[in-house]
């Protein structure tokens, strides 16, 4: 849902215009926008402890 969203968002405000740093609302993720080929892609630059461990619980084995 939420790359949906950042999807809509890229397509109304412009080419670049999501590029940079975001955080969630509880800034225990921060994530980094940026080109990658013709698209644009976000990768985990920070998390905090607990959302490491939530993500872990769900599967994931690592945020960054």
């Amino acid at each position: 849902m939420a790359v949906m969203l950042l999807a809509a968002l890229a397509l109304q405000l412009g080419e670049g215009a999501i590029d940079g740093r975001w955080a969630n609302p509880d800034a225990s993720v921060v994530i980094e926008i940026a080109p990658c080929g013709k698209m644009r892609c976000g990768i985990v630059t920070w998390a905090s402890e607990k959302a490491k461990a939530d993500a872990r619980k769900g599967g994931t084995r690592a945020l960054s």
